[in-house]
């Protein structure tokens, strides 16, 4: 009768003990798929390609721009990596190259890490090479910027905004010789990419960029 009654007991405590580890890590895993579907999310928003319109008044300063993004399989560096490639001029040469990797936050907050080519002449128009991108060796990038330089993005009603803190972002300028705090907004909707980029002095005054709030639009012209 006493290990009948033993037997009787230990099936709820052992099914007590099972949900008390079980139920914590579902919750866990079921936080970390909804942090993936959101960066996935703004990366199928992100990709396509944009081009600027420097004719309109407010984007007199901003050359013809035709800027294209492309989900990429790095696993060196990380789920969620773009290859991004930045044309400019009359001739669309390439300006800049960069690969960018994205990971969510527990806040629900999306950080951006920027890195760049040691040989960038390899990567030209390779949108369509996804073997050079797989193959890539952790030695293959550097830092575009020093930590504190992360673009964190964050969902809106209609798509991503993004920005880049001059309160942590601090680099130095070989052409000035001097530090520079760096400040950078974007936002992405269906239809366009805007962005912005500012730099400031240590006392905080702003030495270059568009007026805070004025940032470039660039429509999108493909998917």
């Amino acid at each position: 009768m006493a290990v009948t009654i033993m037997l009787r007991l230990s099936v709820p405590e052992w099914t007590l003990m099972a949900c008390g580890i079980l139920l914590p890590a579902l919750g866990a895993q079921a936080g970390q798929d909804g942090a993936d579907d959101s960066v996935r999310a703004m990366l199928a928003m992100m990709e396509g390609t944009y081009r600027s319109h420097p004719t309109v008044a407010t984007d007199a300063e901003l050359p013809d721009l035709v800027d294209r993004r492309v989900v990429v399989q790095a696993p060196t560096f990380g789920d969620y990596v773009m290859y991004w490639q930045l044309n400019s001029g009359p001739d669309s040469e390439v300006y800049r190259q960069r690969l960018l990797v994205f990971e969510a936050t527990d806040d629900g907050e999306i950080v951006q890490t920027t890195w760049s080519f040691r040989t960038p002449e390899r990567f030209v128009d390779a949108f369509d090479a996804p073997g050079l991108f797989a193959e890539l060796a952790a030695d293959a990038l550097e830092a575009t910027l020093p930590e504190g330089c992360d673009q964190v993005w964050r969902r809106t009603n209609t798509g991503w905004e993004g920005s880049v803190s001059p309160e942590t972002c601090r680099v130095w300028s070989e052409r000035r010789q001097m530090w520079r705090r760096i400040g950078a907004d974007a936002r992405l909707e269906a239809d366009a990419y805007w962005q912005a980029e500012r730099g400031f002095d240590d006392d905080g005054r702003q030495v270059f960029g568009t007026p805070p709030g004025e940032l470039y639009r660039l429509d999108r012209i493909s998917d």
